[in-house]
């Protein structure tokens, strides 16, 4: 289902704009991808900017309509989105990197060794309390080898392996693994397995300094609630939780 429709556009400024501006007009399918290949002012969370070299990478909006989840329960998708690009991740640099292990920075970047390599914005679009569609856009760092100075730790498949890949194709494949984990796990309703997605955060089980109202206070993951909050574990034996912003990583 997800990419059995595809819209490919040369230029735009967002792809996530594009979905939200023409959605109720267009009448698109759930799985709906809408594809960039020059996406030039791209989003990030909290208006942060996602810089992508013309026709070098992935930049896309996925649509998704998860009426059969719960508001309270939208972090989900988060969790399942970021699990189909490890999965794709991994694939492609099993037979080369077989030991390196990419993992998710909470919320939102898919990373290795702290690099970014792919990064998720979900927009939702909520009638009441009646989940109507996401607009899933996802940037994939693929045969990109030149970031900006400011972008110190972007990273690209391509640096990551050494080789080019061919988008067109990384794009199928990347479907498949969203199609699997959303079809086959979220709305079929078998869930993750137990940790899944906490097992793959970085820090998550570590002792770690976090910045928190610019203090350095040490604490480990533990997990997320339901509402994507990270909760924290401290010395003292206090658990707290964390949304995005309110907690700086070093």
């Amino acid at each position: 289902m997800i990419g059995n429709t595809l819209i490919t556009l040369d230029k735009i400024n967002s792809t996530n704009d594009y979905a939200l501006r023409w959605y109720e007009e267009k009448h698109w399918p759930e799985g709906t991808i809408i594809r960039a290949l020059d996406q030039f002012a791209g989003k990030g969370q909290h208006d942060n900017r996602w810089y992508s070299e013309p026709g070098k990478n992935l930049t896309f909006t996925l649509i998704l309509k998860p009426t059969f989840l719960e508001t309270s329960n939208q972090f989900a998708l988060n969790k399942f989105i970021s699990l189909a690009l490890l999965d794709f991740l991994e694939e492609e640099i099993a037979d080369r990197l077989p030991d390196t292990k990419p993992q998710i920075k909470w919320p939102n970047d898919v990373c290795v060794d702290s690099k970014k390599v792919a990064g998720i914005l979900i927009e939702n679009r909520i009638m009441g309390l009646r989940y109507e569609a996401a607009f899933i856009g996802i940037g994939f760092n693929l045969n990109q080898t030149h970031f900006p100075p400011d972008l110190p730790d972007a990273l690209s498949l391509a640096l990551l392996t050494g080789s080019e890949t061919d988008p067109e194709n990384a794009l199928s494949k990347l479907c498949k693994y969203l199609n699997n984990r959303y079809i086959d796990h979220l709305k079929t309703g078998k869930g993750l397995l137990p940790g899944e997605y906490e097992k793959r955060l970085s820090g998550f089980g570590e002792w770690r300094n976090y910045r928190i109202c610019e203090t350095l206070i040490e604490g480990m993951i533990t997990g997320v609630d339901s509402f994507g909050r990270l909760r924290l574990l401290f010395r003292n034996g206090k658990t707290e939780h964390f949304s995005h912003g309110e907690i700086g990583f070093r």
